[in-house]
């Protein structure tokens, strides 16, 4: 689970600005240069091209700087409170720019989280902590497409994509990947393959993710019975959803209810 401390969005620095900090900080630090910058990676500042992401892990020296003009950016402080393989399983590189041909949607849930966190001083963690974890799913999504889109033709990668997207939004509910196997006239293997080729993670994978969130705001915003909430949200045994949900989560669903409720 991530804690979110800061956010900032579309923070200005007027004349540019010159972050040296060496022994880098206590958090996760992540970055989005809306001006041209130049990052300092293996003892060399090199340009870094506007609309990029840049993730700083704990401890890592930070070298950023902008001299010929106003510096914008916004940017995330956290914590992974578990998983220290999170961006690994994510495939989301450190200390490495991300460059996103449409960073849009990931902006506007920046923006999002930042009237969150500077303007509702009452919401809790967890939902920020939701949609944190959202935003990097996103990210990871996002680069994985970035990443086939230049060399691959396949007929699929727009379908998948918004597959995809119907997963982790839960607007839909397969039963299994045969079903959707057979929606798109592709074999099972076929399109497992594919699928984790793109995007870096499997079916099963996501679908579960998209359950789970779902579950999330069920459990946040309505009074609705965690035996019932796993039933809507496609599970046939409420104690495997709950096994499913500690596992993703780090607390049962009524732990998870408790402290964002509470």
């Amino acid at each position: 689970m991530l804690r979110v401390t800061q956010v900032g969005y579309h923070f200005v620095n007027l004349n540019g600005l010159d972050i040296q900090r060496p022994e880098g900080e206590d958090q996760y630090l992540l970055l989005f240069f809306r001006t041209d910058t130049e990052v300092r990676m293996d003892g060399v500042y090199r340009p870094v091209p506007r609309f990029s992401f840049f993730l700083y892990p704990k401890g890592a020296p930070q070298s950023y700087r902008k001299t010929d003009g106003d510096f914008l950016n916004d940017w995330m402080y956290f914590d992974l409170l578990q998983d220290p393989e999170y961006f690994q399983k994510l495939n989301i590189p450190l200390c490495t720019p991300i460059h996103l041909r449409n960073p849009a949607p990931l902006n506007t849930l920046m923006m999002e989280m930042f009237n969150d966190w500077f303007y509702d001083s009452a919401s809790p963690d967890g939902i920020l902590a939701d949609k944190a974890n959202t935003f990097f799913h996103r990210l990871s999504g996002s680069l994985a497409l970035e990443q086939n889109r230049a060399g691959s033709r396949n007929a699929h990668i727009s379908e998948l994509s918004e597959l995809r997207n119907r997963l982790l939004n839960f607007s839909l509910l397969p039963s299994n990947s045969a079903s959707i196997a057979r929606s798109l006239h592709m074999s099972v293997s076929n399109l497992e393959h594919l699928y984790k080729e793109l995007f870096h993670s499997t079916i099963a994978q996501d679908m579960i993710q998209g359950r789970i969130q779902h579950a999330c705001v069920l459990l946040r915003s309505t009074d609705t019975p965690v035996t019932n909430v796993a039933y809507i949200c496609g599970y046939e045994s409420p104690e495997h959803f709950s096994r499913q949900f500690k596992k993703n989560m780090g607390c049962s669903p009524q732990q998870y209810r408790d402290r964002v409720q509470g």
